[in-house]
């Protein structure tokens, strides 16, 4: 959404995430001066409740992140830049640049018992205009509803994939090449979200 060069405020990646992961997983197993630890109850890098586990340079020596983080190419309004949640990642901690550096991030997750409750919420935030449920414990001096001109507005969703990523419109149950998983998966949702049955291959 800006002209953001590299180091500017955007995103950094460790490109590595099968060896990441897997140091990331058994690092509560050793303190550290790298001895096995089985009995100490810590996981460093998360805090309880938080729903997010952030390694730091502190607690994750071996990943060495001040110099395998890489920063990401420069952009411009329009681009695009896929990656993986998974991933090692931070934000620039510094913005030496002159412009604003300014995202819009899309998550990509795939429909299951655990998303489905999450887009219940999501779209019950969107409807009343207030920050969704994960966001609620940040200070929020300003809300988007406080302003006449908010965008959080179904006519401003202008699609039927976009209608459905926001639980606003009902999955195609009957959609073609379905596997059987995917396809009561879909009928769940539709159930969940409250759209009848006889509504689930209708909105095409």
């Amino acid at each position: 959404m800006s002209h953001t060069n590299t180091g500017e405020g955007t995103l950094r990646l460790l490109p590595e995430l099968k060896l990441s992961t897997a140091y990331q997983l058994l690092r509560p197993y050793f303190i550290l001066d790298e001895m096995f630890d089985e009995v100490t109850p810590l996981f460093p890098g998360a805090t309880p409740g938080a729903t997010q586990f952030l390694p730091t340079r502190e607690l994750h020596p071996h990943l060495l992140m001040e110099k395998s983080m890489v920063g990401i190419p420069p952009v411009k309004p329009g681009d695009y830049v896929f990656w993986h949640c998974d991933l090692v990642h931070e934000v620039d901690k510094f913005h030496p640049g002159t412009r604003d550096s300014s995202v819009c991030y899309n998550g990509c997750v795939p429909l299951c018992p655990y998303n489905l409750e999450s887009l219940v919420g999501m779209r019950q935030s969107f409807l009343d205009v207030l920050p969704p449920k994960d966001h609620t414990n940040y200070p929020h001096n300003e809300l988007e509803r406080d302003h006449a001109d908010h965008g959080a507005r179904r006519e401003n969703i202008l699609s039927l994939p976009g209608l459905r990523a926001m639980g606003l419109a009902p999955f195609d149950a009957n959609e073609e090449g379905l596997t059987l998983g995917q396809r009561r998966m879909r009928q769940l949702a539709n159930e969940r979200l409250g759209f009848s049955k006889t509504s689930e291959g209708l909105a095409e």
